[in-house]
């Protein structure tokens, strides 16, 4: 780590590493506080180290990066892992570095201000796409991705982030926490990826009333929908289903789960809401081969005993396979 009264050690520092053909760099900064504003002053980049054939890999931490000393012609050729940490960034100073960055893989940005749209255009060979708590991020568009394969967008609070993915064909995992999405946008959000097999929801507050519909998807995850009531599964391919809220009803057409992985909670709980559970664990019993449930201190696995000739299916039938601690 480089205080920031290190100024003109950090610029030799960055240089020596470029002119020595570094293959990955992880550079960070400490912040110093303006004595007058209160408010954290960050260090500008040195522009040294945006033109390099060599570097691989690089992890920018407390930095800036700001466009009017920005160049647009950024070279780094052989990048393919970028990530920013709490970097105060404008959108146009992004932007030119993600230009220069042809062959990028791997992309993360985190907890970093100053960005309110990101853009990402014909990166060819971006496969994984990491965007968690950057304050003031309103809108996503990544485009002609075709070598992208999971994304992962973390939401700080309630903002809105408008997401949009087109021509990411290969795009097979989407993590979404937190904001406000209704049923039509998460409809609209996956009916494009052709190949989405591994779909999770984390926090999304204002969906009630919630419908599932694709033949793709094996892998669904919906945690802290603190006002789901309803969802409609229209999945015959899907495989595991995990789910960590309050109860709510489900209906299918065609369900055939390997494995369901279920944590109730609620701040509201009596006598009916114990009836509603119940039922719930039924349905999902029979429509589960295995059946996992949690509490906040154990967990318990239930897997599906054969039905012979003659019997009938009944919960009780089975016993459970594993109980343990998981404090």
């Amino acid at each position: 780590m480089i205080f920031l009264n290190d100024l003109d050690l950090a610029d030799r520092c960055v240089r020596h590493a470029i002119e020595n053909n570094v293959r990955e760099m992880i550079f960070e900064v400490s912040p110093r506080v303006n004595p007058h504003t209160c408010s954290p002053m960050y260090y500008s980049f040195p522009l040294e180290a945006l033109s390099s054939n060599s570097l691989r890999a690089l992890t920018l931490i407390a930095c800036k990066l700001d466009s009017k000393l920005f160049p647009s012609n950024v070279n780094l050729s052989a990048l393919s892992y970028l990530r920013l940490w709490c970097v105060l960034a404008d959108e146009q100073a992004l932007h030119n570095l993600l230009a220069g960055c042809p062959l990028i893989q791997d992309l993360e940005i985190s907890s970093c201000r100053g960005i309110k749209s990101l853009k990402l255009l014909d990166h060819r060979k971006l496969s994984n796409v990491k965007l968690e708590y950057n304050e003031g991020l309103a809108h996503v568009d990544i485009q002609k991705a075709f070598s992208l394969k999971s994304i992962c967008i973390v939401r700080p609070g309630l903002h809105q982030t408008d997401i949009g993915i087109t021509s990411c064909k290969n795009l097979s995992q989407l993590n979404v926490r937190g904001g406000s999405f209704t049923d039509e946008q998460l409809c609209n959000l996956i009916s494009e990826p052709p190949h989405l097999e591994d779909l999770c929801i984390s926090s999304w507050n204002k969906i009630q009333n919630l419908k599932i519909s694709s033949s793709r998807i094996k892998f669904l995850t919906l945690r802290a929908c603190e006002n789901l009531a309803e969802v409609l599964f229209e999945t015959p391919n899907l495989s595991v289903f995990r789910y960590s809220g309050d109860i709510f009803s489900w209906t299918t057409c065609s369900l055939s789960l390997s494995e369901a992985s279920l944590h109730f909670f609620s701040k509201n709980i009596d006598s009916q809401w114990y009836v509603k559970y119940i039922e719930l664990l039924a349905r999902f019993h029979q429509f589960s081969k295995f059946l996992r449930l949690h509490s906040c201190d154990c967990e318990f696995s239930y897997k599906q005993q054969p039905v012979y000739e003659g019997e009938t299916a009944r919960c009780c039938k089975s016993f459970p396979e594993h109980v343990g601690s998981i404090a």
